[in-house]
């Protein structure tokens, strides 16, 4: 039997909301790990959790990006000069948390290589994030696009 529209994003507000995340995407990405850890067996684990990954800083070149997802459009449509502006609302005080897909690509490198220390059957997670060092807010952000 097929759950109405209704019912289903009632459903989907209660899993999230009681489980702590701010999203089905986040609730699905811990969802995945779970799964990967409890079947890893003697195979080394690590995970790299990158936050909001926006356009590159310096590789190959700065502002360089090539998806239309997420800060890579916003990136993008500024850059291009499609977009002038972005309307914000409270939330334009918070932190931003971006980071630069060339720092992401650096950290997945670098992880993969402290990965290959580790003992089979044990993981590592790394988290990687800007804001603590360097936040920016989010009109800082459109303005930089």
């Amino acid at each position: 039997m097929a759950m109405s529209k209704e019912e289903s994003s009632r459903l989907e507000q209660e899993i999230i909301k009681e489980k702590n995340f701010p999203n089905t995407y986040t609730y699905a990405k811990n969802l995945a790990e779970k799964v990967i850890v409890k079947h890893q067996g003697h195979v080394k684990l690590v995970i790299c959790r990158p936050t909001i990954i926006a356009c590159t800083m310096k590789d190959p070149f700065p502002g360089w990006t090539d998806s239309m997802s997420a800060a890579g459009g916003i990136s993008m449509l500024g850059g291009l000069g499609v977009k002038h502006t972005i309307n914000l609302d409270e939330t334009s005080k918070k932190s931003l948390d971006v980071v630069p897909v060339d720092s992401v690509t650096n950290s997945v490198i670098i992880c993969t290589a402290f990965g290959s220390y580790m003992q089979p059957g044990k993981n590592m997670i790394y988290q990687q994030g800007s804001s603590y060092n360097n936040p920016i807010s989010t009109v800082d952000f459109s303005w930089l696009c």
